[in-house]
């Protein structure tokens, strides 16, 4: 494995040192990836439109495709587009891992900016658990130069770029604590309420808790302990899980008995936010979306031990989150029953972890990435 491995790194820089000996930058040109999906995400969504808008004389090249087993061929002739227009862009900007970022040696006039797709990260991920079961492969990561040649991370505060340094193995100053154009989007969010009631007008009838679940590589009958204490007779209960969960567990459903829970599958789980009053989760970023919006925000972690001891987390939850952690799913649905949350739990975490809550981020960044164009 380790020498195919590096057959295929050194047959990708031949091909991108002719690549790049036959083209040249373009200064105007930008140039965003990702593999997170097939269609553009809303930060790629709003710098598009915030950089059409303010910077018309720039190139925006977009290229966005999800790499799976069933789907490599595919993949590799689309990493040849990638490698073109890293050769011939001023900045770049991906939300992910890119092979030919990491693997490939760059020309000196390009910027290379990684934006974390979430807005914080509770759980520890990237080189922080390269040594964790549920961490990448060790040996498989370095090989694969796992996010190398990156110039500047955007991160959410300061406090958010201590953990992010770790997990992308950047130096500290590297870090950019300016905050996703997500966030932005996230403020606006509750413009999207009338078109889920109308969808769903029986929401209105009482107040909504909003559960947000992680994925779990191992099985876990959380979801069945959820539904058994939930209230419904006196809230809405809208559960949305990870789409990655159902990779892991594909009968993950199952669990969930009660046929008064809510799936809303035509929404995302940010549009939700809109019709939440409460919203629960575990070891998502998703705190930190709720965070932003100051939703009254509870953590059901039943598998604290096990989770931590398999993954890790990068915040001390019971400290930063006091009297609104919860293992037993009774007891956390006694809590909200006395509806008495205290908001500066919320409000404190969020101003810990997520510094601009100002509706500018994206106009920040696209500051960020049009002043390295112009350098």
């Amino acid at each position: 494995m380790t020498v195919l491995i590096t057959l295929f790194k050194w047959h990708l820089r031949l091909i991108y040192f002719f690549i790049k000996l036959f083209t040249k930058i373009d200064h105007n040109k930008i140039l965003f990836l990702s593999r997170q999906s097939n269609n553009k995400s809303i930060d790629f969504e709003l710098m598009e439109k915030d950089i059409h808008k303010r910077f018309p004389d720039k190139k925006l090249v977009i290229l966005t495709k999800v790499l799976v087993k069933k789907n490599f061929i595919s993949y590799y002739f689309h990493m040849y587009k990638q490698m073109y227009h890293l050769a011939t862009s001023k900045v770049c900007l991906a939300d992910t891992y890119i092979i030919p970022i990491s693997v490939l040696n760059h020309k000196k006039e390009l910027t290379i900016i990684e934006l974390c797709h979430g807005i914080g990260n509770l759980k520890k991920f990237g080189y922080q658990t390269l040594k964790k079961e549920s961490g990448k492969g060790d040996k498989l990561s370095h090989l694969m130069q796992m996010h190398e040649h990156y110039d500047y991370l955007i991160s959410t505060s300061e406090e958010t770029s201590r953990f992010y340094a770790e997990a992308f193995n950047m130096p500290l100053d590297k870090m950019v604590p300016i905050g996703n154009p997500k966030i932005d989007y996230l403020l606006k969010i509750k413009n999207k309420k009338k078109d889920i009631l109308k969808k769903y007008p029986h929401l209105k009838d009482k107040p909504t808790i909003l559960y947000v679940s992680t994925f779990r590589r191992y099985e876990d009958d959380y979801l069945k302990e959820f539904v058994s204490h939930a209230l419904f007779d006196k809230y809405n209960i809208i559960i949305n899980i990870h789409p990655v969960a159902y990779k892991y567990h594909p009968d993950i459903d199952k669990y969930i008995t009660d046929d008064r829970v809510y799936r809303c599958p035509e929404f995302n789980t940010q549009e939700l936010l809109s019709v939440a009053d409460i919203a629960i989760t575990d070891y998502s970023s998703f705190v930190f979306e709720s965070a932003i919006l100051e939703i009254p925000t509870y953590l059901y972690v039943p598998d604290y031990e096990k989770y931590t001891a398999k993954n890790g987390l990068n915040v001390d939850i019971f400290k930063e989150l006091p009297n609104v952690v919860f293992k037993d799913a009774k007891k956390m649905f006694k809590a909200i029953d006395k509806d008495n949350y205290d908001m500066n739990v919320i409000r404190n975490f969020k101003n810990k972890y997520v510094s601009n809550c100002e509706g500018n981020a994206t106009q920040l960044l696209v500051d960020f990435i049009i002043d390295k164009c112009n350098k």
